[in-house]
């Protein structure tokens, strides 16, 4: 996706050179959510400073207390949209062996959660599918309806964009911020970058943004119960007990359904 989106997503031209990876950002009134890698007018204020979040690899950091508590973040991942989409998106993301949370995390930097969002590129729906991106995996034209019409299925747009990021991480194998990169600028040009991110402005705010949204959608590890043999020995006064150990929930299981016809 080229962070250029009229409705959703806006960004500054792609700039050589040495790259600022700063993101700008409001919210207007009725929810929509800018981005861009500079301010583009006086409505845009500081959202991730270049240098802040890099993406630790192979699994995401650890969301940035500060640009929690914004108000553009808190939009992105309270949006009233995450419910409807959820059950696709996990579904999806398990067909084709991806976090759920990573392809949320994707989805909410690509397109706010907007099923209608369209880059003045041609990208398409909540993760942003090219049309061309969609022919080649197998998206026809029919007398009824264009690609560009199909993609804007939801449904049918999760079921491309995941299979697009899945073969890119394991055209990238452990490498995730690569697989991120590609998926932002395309994979001919991380390639063309000896297996870099490229050192474009937009692209790397991408693959950092993405990370700091991973890592708040990415619940926080258990803690283990401790065995009897791991407690710590004390003596204590009569009549006091130690508190019990922690205990664990085993996470429920989603069905998933077949693919979608294209």
């Amino acid at each position: 996706m080229k962070w250029t989106m009229a409705i959703v997503v806006v960004a500054s031209i792609v700039m050589m050179g040495e790259a600022r990876a700063d993101v700008y950002g409001f919210v207007e009134d009725n929810g929509t959510v800018h981005l861009a890698t500079e301010a583009v007018d006086p409505r845009y204020t500081l959202f991730l400073k270049s240098g802040d979040a890099t993406p630790a690899a192979p699994g995401p950091s650890t969301p940035d207390a500060a640009l929690m508590k914004t108000r553009l973040f808190q939009r992105l991942i309270d949006h009233p949209n995450i419910a409807r989409y959820e059950p696709m998106i996990r579904a999806a993301s398990t067909r084709h062996g991806l976090d759920p949370q990573l392809v949320k995390a994707v989805i909410a930097v690509e397109s706010g959660f907007e099923p209608g969002a369209v880059s003045d590129k041609g990208a398409i729906g909540l993760m942003q599918v090219l049309p061309s991106t969609g022919e080649r995996y197998g998206v026809r034209a029919d007398r009824k309806k264009s690609v560009d019409a199909k993609l804007a299925d939801p449904l049918l747009n999760l079921e491309i964009g995941t299979r697009y990021l899945a073969d890119l991480r394991r055209l990238f194998v452990n490498r995730p911020e690569l697989a991120l990169a590609a998926y932002n600028a395309g994979e001919n040009a991380v390639l063309r970058y000896r297996n870099a991110i490229p050192p474009f402005p937009e692209t790397q705010a991408y693959v950092k943004l993405v990370d700091q949204f991973h890592a708040f959608y990415s619940p926080a590890p258990a803690t283990k119960a401790k065995t009897l043999e791991d407690r710590i020995r004390v003596t204590v006064p009569a009549r006091r007990s130690l508190p019990g150990p922690d205990t664990t929930s085993s996470p429920a299981s989603v069905a998933v359904p077949a693919a979608p016809a294209t």
